[in-house]
């Protein structure tokens, strides 16, 4: 395996496993490409992330995915071109604005002898999973919902407590 430089202001370097990729070949999506899967083939039109730190982590990761080209900003906003075909007599718009939530959860705690927060969604998700999409009432549109806890748990008695909670919510 070759090392290869990943760009000349890092200096991490890349270990080219051509093994691997060659037998399980790895095909970049484009943000064009990403959108097209997420309107048309899953027909989403609202995206939540609801978790902690690294829940954050993993939103500001999708921003960057599509870039300031698909993304704008308060409130954030997936904004994706409709493909060829997709265009129907009631539509006016040759896009696709899906809505963005992002918020931090409650639950856990920061430090292991820290008082205990109990997870429970916010009024702000709540409201955000129970609105119509901006685009189209259609009843077969989803939501794509992240939910992410377990990091800042440091009683695995609350941890179950609070997985119960958010499965049954």
């Amino acid at each position: 395996a070759s090392k290869t430089a990943v760009s000349s202001f890092q200096r991490y370097s890349h270990e080219n496993h051509s093994e691997f990729t060659d037998f399980y070949p790895i095909n970049p999506m484009n943000a064009e490409e990403k959108c097209d899967l997420l309107v048309s083939k899953l027909n989403i039109r609202k995206i939540a992330f609801y978790g902690d730190s690294l829940t954050e982590s993993q939103f500001k990761s999708f921003l960057n995915l599509f870039g300031t080209s698909f993304i704008t900003s308060s409130p954030h906003s997936l904004v994706c071109p409709l493909q060829t075909g997709m265009l129907s007599n009631n539509s006016l718009s040759s896009t696709v604005e899906i809505p963005l939530f992002f918020q931090r959860d409650s639950g856990g705690s920061p430090f292991p002898h820290d008082p205990r927060s109990e997870y429970s969604f916010s009024p702000e998700l709540l409201s955000f999973l129970q609105n119509p999409p901006i685009s189209g009432g259609h009843d077969n549109y989803r939501t794509l919902a992240i939910f992410n806890i377990g990091a800042h748990y440091h009683n695995t008695s609350w941890y179950h407590e609070d997985m119960n909670v958010l499965l049954h919510s």
